[in-house]
């Protein structure tokens, strides 16, 4: 891959990562609980916005949003012969990538980590895109591949990831 391509690439997983990592940090929802009086309005509060209309149809436009970005990763992925060559490697095709990043973000690595939404960038480098499709492979915790994943863009990290 060229560096145009290099340049590109990292844009549009730039922009994905933006709808993808939209929404409430954990110390924003932690800021909330603590400055709530009991769990009793925390509740009252959700079930407001539950019911209001206008706050249904924003979270289907998001809902929607979020599939469609989660479709572009995928062709991001899909479009690199890098990253398409490891699909292939292991048997990956679309549906496995949906799975491994909605269990990427049920353990965690739905967060943001140097400058990287964990759970989408995960997919966009072939390190991480191997790993995380080996240990699935393995049948390691996938709690452990998250936790791993995350340590990995903290830390700005380069080359194989283990």
């Amino acid at each position: 891959m060229g560096i145009f391509d290099s340049f590109k690439k990292n844009s549009n997983l730039s922009k994905i990562s933006k709808i993808l990592g939209k929404g409430m940090t954990q110390s924003d929802i932690e800021k909330s609980i603590r400055n709530s009086t009991n769990i009793t309005s925390i509740l009252a509060d959700i079930n407001a916005d539950i019911k209001d209309d206008t706050g249904r149809q924003k979270r289907i436009a998001e809902r929607e949003e979020n599939e469609k970005a989660l479709e572009d990763l995928i062709d991001l992925v899909e479009n690199n012969e890098n990253l398409k060559s490891i699909m292939t490697k292991y048997g990956a095709d679309r549906e496995k990538i949906k799975s491994l990043y909605q269990r990427l973000k049920s353990e965690g690595a739905g967060q943001w980590k140097g400058g990287h939404f964990v759970a989408a960038s995960v997919f966009a480098f072939p390190q991480t895109l191997e790993y995380c499709l080996n240990s699935d492979k393995q049948g390691i915790r996938f709690g452990s591949v998250a936790g791993r994943c995350l340590m990995y863009f903290k830390n700005n990290e380069t080359g194989a990831i283990e």
